[in-house]
């Protein structure tokens, strides 16, 4: 296993696709040269000589995995979490359910509830569940 430190990167995006990753200082300079208007028409990144008109922009590397997943058919649903195409997000049943199960579980460990309340909390989660999404989950 290496052990080795690496230093953060950042993407220059090419119009044509191609990445060239450089330092993150680099990547301030070279940000900091473009607005000030530094560099007129070429700049220098590693052994390279890019058009600065030809930059789409200067990433870093989540925007890029963003970029790549939504090229690839994929979309972001306001829980955070990345679908396939056509999938639906269902991320919200999912937190419905773990938050009321954390609160069954809390009461229980407490000592709160007997047994007959518990069974009769279980049945109204899932009455619960079945009015919220239209079907008993298994």
């Amino acid at each position: 296993m290496n052990n080795e430190i690496t230093k953060k990167q950042e993407c220059i995006f090419i119009r044509n696709g191609i990445e060239i990753w450089v330092d993150e200082d680099k990547a301030v300079q070279i940000k900091t040269d473009l607005l000030q208007g530094i560099a007129n028409n070429f700049i220098k990144a590693g052994n390279r000589i890019i058009n600065v008109k030809e930059i789409v922009g200067i990433f870093n590397p989540d925007d890029l995995e963003d970029l790549k997943r939504r090229k690839n058919g994929q979309w972001k649903c306001s829980y955070g979490r990345w679908h396939n195409r056509g999938e639906n997000c269902e991320c919200h049943k999912n937190k419905v359910d773990i938050a009321n199960e954390k609160r069954l579980r809390e009461m229980e460990e407490a000592g709160d509830v007997s047994e007959e309340q518990r069974i009769n909390n279980l049945k109204k989660l899932g009455e619960f569940k079945k009015d919220l999404f239209g079907k008993k989950k298994k």
